[in-house]
């Protein structure tokens, strides 16, 4: 996220702001702490097995955090267990530092491969897991017009494999996000996200479903920080919206920057994310769920 964003929000919690229920979908949060300095900043989130509750999500300080959810009866997360910090990695398998650390995107191939993508040093990296050391993926020509700390925010694999990223807050001469396509060894121009009001793309992932699904932010000021889902297909050529899923007041939520989108036990849709907490006390870092409760299929 954007270096000044967390500066100019902790005043806000200094105060109690109103929740207004715009939107009534079935929602839980955990707060989710870990006592360890490293812990925070989490820009993004996957499943390793959504059914047993085993995930992985990245911080933007280049670091792995790895664990498993404990639910109760009705589903809730009530505690996450085996929690595993892990530096992320270069190439030479050191652990990632400066500009080269800001680890943004994370999207997980059903053989266990991760994939990460990174602001500041606009690139893809791909691991073997956790502890491994990164490999290149190649980097498309266009990738050096993007701007600093506003590049390959979301990451998310398609049903056929591919890779799609979309940028946090490049955009085109028309206002709207370019998205980028990963197959067959290179990349490819997969159109553009059109932008709606004043949100910013953090996060995306396909669903059971096979729809695209893009977790923006939006910032009221003093009011916090609002959040919205949109779902998307792909037609091939080019993404098509079809409609918001989710949409969340100011101050509802935190900093939601990761999205991992799964299957309940009775089949619906249910939306996982995670917040970015900036390393700053005010804020918090805490996993919301929002179940779908209508067929999307």
């Amino acid at each position: 996220m954007r270096q000044g964003l967390g500066r100019a929000v902790a005043a806000f919690f200094l105060i109690t702001a109103p929740v207004l229920a715009l939107n009534e979908r079935d929602w839980t949060t955990f707060n989710w702490s870990v006592a360890d300095d490293r812990f925070g900043g989490l820009s993004a989130f996957d499943w390793v097995d959504a059914e047993d509750g085993r995930f992985v999500a990245l911080g933007d300080r280049g670091l792995f955090v790895t664990g498993r959810v404990i639910r109760d009866d009705a589903g809730q997360i009530t505690g996450i267990e085996d929690t595993v910090l892990s530096p992320v990695r270069n190439p030479e398998g050191a652990q990632v530092d400066g500009r080269d650390a800001d680890s943004e995107g994370l999207a997980i191939r059903g053989d266990g491969r991760l994939f990460l993508t990174f602001e500041g040093h606009h690139r893809m990296w791909t691991y073997r897991d956790t502890g491994s050391e990164a490999a290149w993926m190649p980097r498309d020509p266009s990738f050096r017009s993007l701007h600093w700390n506003s590049g390959l925010e979301s990451l998310a694999i398609a049903p056929d494999n591919s890779l799609f990223t979309i940028t946090e807050d490049t955009r085109t001469s028309q206002g709207d996000f370019p998205v980028y396509r990963y197959a067959r060894g290179a990349w490819q121009n997969a159109g553009t996200l059109p932008r709606q009001g004043d949100y910013l793309i953090t996060g995306a992932d396909f669903g059971p479903d096979g729809y695209l699904y893009v977790l923006e932010r939006g910032f009221s000021g003093i009011f916090g920080f609002r959040s919205r889902v949109r779902r998307f297909e792909w037609t091939g050529r080019a993404l098509r919206e079809i409609d918001t899923v989710m949409q969340s007041p100011a101050s509802r939520h935190g900093n939601l920057e990761g999205l991992a989108v799964s299957r309940t036990a009775d089949g619906n849709l249910r939306l996982t994310m995670v917040a970015d907490d900036n390393f700053l006390r005010l804020l918090r870092t805490e996993i919301v769920e929002y179940t779908l409760q209508e067929s999307l299929d």
